[in-house]
């Protein structure tokens, strides 16, 4: 066994790839998890890996991997270009997957797009919803985790298999778990805010633009 055990990888990744060469018929278990292991498995999985799981985490807004996060007040700024679509910039969050939302002060949606490492917004940023790039599989909720195995068994099937077909029914699997994932996450997700008390954003839809946002409550 080589000295790069799982190197460059969460430990929790070991159990999914091994999932996901079970579903691909394989009897092997693997215990390293590296590019330069003498484990054809394992180097493609290894290889694979990284590609299958940012993809699964950036297919759906995960209820576990939603954060918010306050920008201090003068954090953002303004960039010297005249006529920008999106002059303010601020700092992306540590270990963001995706950017969900970005709101102002006042509480609305602010257009925005992210470029490298800071988001670029056309107005200032007052708060920002983003996916979180959750490592540990441990935290992942169980039809997410599902979901990876059958993107890894996609991805590794016709490396592992040889066959092209075995590919197609994997992205099949994959597709139909994802969706039974996101319609499942999007049931259990708690509703912060009653909808028939008071709530920011319906006051907003019927014309109160005066209405407090929640996190200035």
């Amino acid at each position: 066994m080589s000295n790069t055990l799982h190197a460059g990888f969460h430990a929790t990744a070991m159990a999914a790839v091994n999932e996901a060469l079970t579903v691909l018929g394989q009897d092997v278990v693997l215990d390293e998890l590296s590019t330069e292991s003498a484990n054809a498995h394992a180097r493609k999985a290894a290889y694979l890996y990284e590609s299958a799981r940012v993809r699964v985490l950036r297919d759906h807004a995960w209820s576990f991997a939603r954060r918010e996060l306050d920008v201090p007040g003068g954090a953002y700024m303004a960039c010297p270009a005249h006529g920008a679509a999106f002059p303010f910039r601020c700092p992306r969050p540590a270990r963001c997957a995706r950017i969900l939302s970005c709101f102002g002060p006042d509480g609305l949606a602010v257009h925005h797009r992210l470029a490298a490492n800071e988001v670029q917004a056309a107005a200032p940023v007052a708060r920002i919803a983003y996916l979180a790039d959750v490592e540990d599989l441990d935290k992942w909720s169980p039809d997410a985790y599902r979901a990876l195995v059958l993107r890894l068994a996609a991805d590794l099937a016709k490396p592992i298999t040889g066959r092209i077909n075995e590919r197609q029914l994997q992205e099949q699997a994959y597709a139909d778990q994802l969706a039974a994932a996101k319609l499942n996450d999007a049931r259990e997700t708690n509703v912060p805010y009653d909808a028939y008390e008071d709530n920011h954003f319906v006051a907003v839809m019927r014309g109160d633009f005066r209405a407090a946002p929640p996190w200035r409550r």
